[in-house]
């Protein structure tokens, strides 16, 4: 065969292939037709390499042919008639990264054939335009330049010799270093990258983004024309170059290209060879207590081992021979509790400060640990999580469940998907031991399994609980920007995860509303309590119900009341604390308020929701969360607090009285009327439940005959106020007699509603 020939059929192969990737992402994205035309692309391509003579005398490339056809063939069959997850989107929407090119997932054609094969990789000439690599310092003059003659078979000193010069970007070499040190030498670096041959294109395997993704570049480097070095190098062989182009891929997805921005050890380390990053803070000066058991793991390459400085002084840092925010290799741990540390910087070719010996830690901050640790069974699950989230039930979360009869390990995953032009975002994990794998709706609903859960700055995030028996847990995700991430949950017993729903299988819509300055009443044991915003629930069928009250702000201290109600008043709103009638009486809460109620009857409830300030402004989210046999067993309505479509208010000083006259005149026949009478100790405009108070009782005479309307003959003592409720049927003028059971001083406040317009004179 000609060579002609072996390159076009390697340009066709690599063709094919760009067609299926194509036609993936497309049907991710949503553009079906376009997704079956690029299927039918590959289809034709690889019916004109079967015809080839070239390809008739391989039986290796025969194979690959057969292998893509059957697979492009099925693919093309479930395009339309197969429905994808989000989380099978995602997987290849997060191939696109900002002002870069598309990596890919590794496609697993067959047992034996991946779209990470170097028959993939043609001989035709590449230059990667991405402008992601053309970033270099401003101050240093540099120039890209082919590699062509690249040495594969490598001795274990000369990995062991590599390092970082002008580069700053000591986690991916420190990172490297650990992976190519002879003691762990468990993951042969050179099969990241293919093909092993004089190309100009390459393929690297980097795990990021929830999966392990080819990056293409081609194989220039960038020289400085000094005698330092943009790259990694190894100081054994100066034309060790494989090492600086899986350098270059990395820098690459970084998005800051050779101006590094920064990482971590143990999340590089990831990157290169999937192992599970870890990183244990240094506290008080002491190592972590499991450091000796890390390291017998290490010597047995189980795990990989690596330090983290934190920030010094210029002086200090000469000082203690270390260098400030650095990532070391973990060489050796002695038998005195000293380190050596291996430094993956070497300045002008000094290797005089290669490795490091410490045996005092304040100035450590980090112990990087990456697992090689093997489980019978993996899931992922690919999601976005939401911008401007407020409230932990509006966060990510996902339910998981033992079925089993036996506790179980369980290590979860969290990846943020990169993002070029990073912001400093927040990420936490936490797991909670829940009824059923529910929706959590409040810190303190459940029991929190890894209740030392924090905040961090890192992509990545490992977390490790026991699951108990036949036990269901939520695992609430929380950032504080929205982006893109990936749950991975490692086990050895089949663990179901899936998106965590209600404790109910019905939900209302979210009520939203505010406390302002005409509704915020504070607490129960305030005068001005029944201003507060008030909701009426019908349950049509016995119902287990969740009630959540959630405010904007976390320091605010809300609570919600619930009373049962008669039929003939549902539309009216609460007007005493009628302990009789209330389901429950708890404390107030910083920010939240969450309650279960198990087997409802039918009827009628009030909600009160209230903060427990007077005049507290701010908003607030009403969640409802029922079951029953349909989603209508359950509806609410707001009340309003107003008493009527008219409404006037006249304010009165007792001044030793024990009564006094207010006079009304109607214009309609009809009048619905409404007084509600408070007394108030001083000028404010509410009451607490300690001052003092008068029995009070209202009636209602005709002004011109005397007559009475509605007479009141019983004392009510109450912190709310005491209302009257009138029909009055005739025009005219009309007297509301207010009478104390004793004299006294303070103010009588009266507020007057009615349906149709009346005057107080």
């Amino acid at each position: 065969m000609s060579s002609d020939d072996v390159v076009e059929r390697g340009e066709l192969l690599e063709e094919c292939l760009g067609y299926i990737e194509s036609c993936i992402l497309n049907r991710c994205i949503g553009k079906v037709s376009a997704s079956k035309k690029d299927c039918l692309s590959a289809i034709k391509v690889l019916n004109v390499l079967s015809k080839s003579d070239d390809v008739k005398k391989c039986i290796r490339v025969k194979d690959v042919i057969k292998t893509l056809s059957q697979y492009t063939l099925s693919y093309y069959e479930k395009i339309d008639k197969e429905t994808l997850t989000l989380s099978q989107k995602l997987e290849w929407i997060s191939s696109n990264l900002p002002d870069s090119q598309f990596h890919p997932p590794i496609i697993q054609f067959s047992p034996t054939l991946s779209s990470a094969d170097p028959i993939f990789v043609s001989k035709k000439n590449f230059i990667d335009n991405d402008i992601t690599l053309q970033k270099t310092p401003t101050s240093m003059v540099t120039q890209f330049k082919s590699v062509d003659s690249i040495q594969w078979t490598t001795t274990d000193d000369d990995l062991s010799n590599l390092f970082q010069d002008l580069l700053a970007n000591c986690s991916f070499v420190s990172s490297l270093l650990s992976i190519v040190d002879f003691k762990c030498r468990v993951h042969p670096m050179n099969e990241l990258i293919q093909p092993h041959d004089s190309s100009s294109k390459y393929k690297v395997k980097l795990t990021f983004n929830g999966s392990t993704r080819l990056v293409s570049i081609d194989n220039r480097l960038p020289f400085t024309g000094v005698n330092r070095k943009l790259f990694i190098s190894s100081y054994s062989d100066s034309e060790l170059y494989w090492p600086a182009l899986i350098e270059k891929a990395y820098l690459k997805i970084m998005g800051n290209g050779y101006v590094f921005s920064g990482s971590n050890k143990a999340i590089d380390t990831y990157v290169l060879c999937g192992w599970l990053p870890e990183i244990i803070p240094i506290r008080n000066g002491r190592v972590p207590e499991e450091l000796p058991s890390l390291w017998n793991l290490y010597l047995k390459g189980e795990v990989l081992l690596g330090i983290g400085t934190g920030n010094l002084s210029d002086e200090l840092a000469s000082q203690l021979n270390l260098i400030s925010d650095h990532d070391y290799a973990l060489h050796t741990f002695n038998k005195d509790g000293s380190l050596v540390l291996k430094n993956p910087w070497i300045e002008k070719g000094d290797k005089q400060n290669r490795f490091i010996t410490i045996d005092e830690y304040s100035h450590l901050r980090y112990l990087y640990v990456n697992w090689k640790k093997t489980f019978q069974c993996t899931t992922k699950i690919n999601f976005i999580y939401p911008k401007s989230v407020k409230y932990i039930f509006d966060k990510s979360q996902y339910s998981l469940s033992n079925t089993s009869k036996t506790e179980e390990e369980v290590w979860l995953l969290l990846e943020r998907h990169l993002q070029f032009k990073e912001k400093s975002i927040l990420i936490s994990v936490s797991v909670f031991e829940s009824e059923i794998g529910d929706r959590v709706l409040a810190p303190n609903q459940y029991r929190c399994v890894n209740a030392l859960a924090n905040e961090t700055n890192n992509r990545l995030e490992l977390v490790k609980f026991v699951m108990q028996p036949n036990s269901r847990y939520t695992v609430v995700i929380s950032s504080s920007e929205g982006s893109t991430f990936t749950l991975s949950c490692y086990s050895n017993v089949e663990v179901n995860i899936s998106k965590a729903k209600f404790l109910n299988p019905y939900s209302l819509p979210v009520e939203k509303g505010q406390w302002n300055m005409i509704n915020s009443g504070g607490n129960w044991a305030i005068s001005t309590f029944i201003k507060n915003p008030q909701y009426c629930i019908k349950i049509n069928e016995v119902t287990d119900l969740q009630i959540g009250l959630f405010s904007s702000s976390a320091k605010s201290v809300i609570n919600f009341h619930v009373f049962h109600s008669d039929k003939h008043i549902k539309d009216l709103p609460v007007r005493t604390f009628d302990k009789t009638k209330l389901l429950f009486n708890e404390k107030y809460n910083e920010g939240f308020q969450v309650h279960n109620y198990k087997n409802v009857q039918p009827g009628y409830l009030k909600v009160v929701l209230s903060t427990y300030d007077y005049g507290h402004h701010d908003e607030y989210n009403l969640i409802v969360n029922y079951g029953g046999s349909n989603q209508d067993n359950v509806t609410i309505t707001k009340l309003s607090n107003s008493i009527g479509l008219f409404t006037d208010k006249r304010s009165y000083d007792w001044q030793n009285s024990n009564r006094f006259k207010l006079n009304f005149v109607v214009d309609s026949f009809d009048s619905k009327m409404t007084f509600h009478i408070q007394h108030l100790n001083s000028l404010k405009d509410h009451d607490l439940l300690a001052n003092y108070r008068p029995a009070i009782r209202g009636s209602i005479f005709n002004a011109r005959t005397q007559r009475p309307v509605q007479i009141n003959e019983v004392w009510k003592e109450s912190l709310y106020g005491v209302y009257v409720d009138g029909l009055i049927e005739q025009p005219g003028e009309y007297i509301l007699l207010v009478e104390r059971f004793e004299q006294g001083q303070g103010r009588c406040v009266v507020e007057v509603g009615s349906n149709k317009r009346f005057t107080l004179k």
